[in-house]
């Protein structure tokens, strides 16, 4: 017996000195990381997922989610590839930060995204979707785009009943209410939309866990044709993300991450953010990246015509992208001379 507890205490020994060993292994080391924005949380997270585990001893002391980054490091990823949307990023990284370690007390996440068409709010709304059901808030990953016929009946008393079973079927997940404000009107007078949207506000109160309402417009409108239609709905909505219309060089890069991603076609060498900030004329770009999509797609067709059977028949040049951006423009005035000054240049 004393032989036995000999040997255990010898065992306890060695573990004790193998993990005091550890100090300078190369294994995962929270201390390491100072987590400053979401490309900072990435690196720790492949990190994470590459390096030696900890002891167990340290291991037990790690945030309570932290593997669980592991699961949501391609929308993470994504969402940092997005360009612009800087405020937007950091506050989502607040609040991953405050789950990863563990904190549950089914706090509301319903958000308002505000912003112009174009601006990648449907897209920022399926990456949350992803990232919340990643981390264990929400058990289904997947976003329902809801309109207004989704939730509006024919007749008073139908339209409870329609928006519940759309509610019912959003539960667990993300529901994205996009152009929010189509339900209801400035004078407060549709009564369908009412009756809709005093159904959700409900719902939303005694779903916090379940549920999580993104909806998405411009900020006026949505103040004027939705939240005035119930006072107590803006308190059901805590987070607030604001989507800036692009800037010059953020267009340009978006325009050469779109062709990039096509990997069918090729910009000219001569094609670069310069060039394509030179042609960009915000006052005509209504619709930010869609614009942009308008654009890229003129001039794909545009050099089927030139390049007509030609090897080079999936290079973009200058001579192109300047024509596809000339009549983009033209479809926006309403006068062929008024093209912007400097368009061929």
């Amino acid at each position: 017996m004393k032989k036995n507890m000999s040997i255990e205490n010898k065992k306890r020994k060695m573990r004790k000195i193998n993990d005091d060993d550890d100090d300078d292994s190369d294994y995962f080391k929270i201390e390491d990381y100072k987590i400053t924005d979401l490309k900072s949380l990435i690196d720790l997270t492949y990190d994470l997922m590459n390096k030696d585990p900890p002891p167990k001893r340290i291991k037990k002391k790690l945030p309570p989610k932290l593997y669980k980054l592991i699961d949501i490091l391609e929308p993470l990823e994504n969402l940092n590839n997005l360009i612009g949307l800087t405020k937007l990023k950091d506050q989502l990284l607040e609040q991953l930060l405050y789950f990863v370690q563990g904190n549950n007390d089914n706090i509301m996440l319903h958000t308002v995204i505000e912003g112009p068409p174009g601006t990648g709010k449907t897209t920022v709304a399926n990456l949350m979707s992803e990232i919340y059901s990643g981390i264990g808030i929400l058990k289904k990953r997947k976003c329902n785009v809801i309109k207004r016929e989704d939730l509006i009946g024919q007749f008073l008393g139908e339209t409870t009943i329609k928006t519940m079973e759309t509610l019912e079927h959003c539960k667990n997940g993300v529901m994205l209410i996009d152009e929010a404000y189509s339900l209801g009107s400035v004078d407060n007078r549709d009564s369908y939309a009412k009756e809709a949207i005093d159904c959700i506000n409900q719902y939303l109160t005694e779903n916090a866990d379940k549920l999580i309402c993104i909806i998405a417009g411009y900020k006026e409108e949505l103040n004027e044709c939705f939240f005035s239609q119930n006072k107590g709905l803006r308190r059901r909505f805590p987070w607030t993300f604001t989507i800036e219309s692009f800037t010059k060089e953020e267009l340009a890069q978006i325009f050469i991450n779109k062709v990039n991603y096509t990997k069918e076609y090729e910009l000219h060498e001569k094609v670069d953010n310069k060039f394509l900030e030179s042609k960009i004329k915000k006052e005509y770009f209504n619709g930010n990246a869609g614009d942009i999509e308008n654009i890229i797609s003129r001039a794909k067709i545009i050099n089927s015509r030139v390049n007509f059977c030609k090897e080079e028949n999936f290079i973009l040049t200058k001579e192109i992208i300047n024509e596809a951006f000339y009549k983009f423009y033209d479809t926006r005035v309403s006068n062929v001379s008024k093209v912007p000054f400097m368009m061929y240049t």
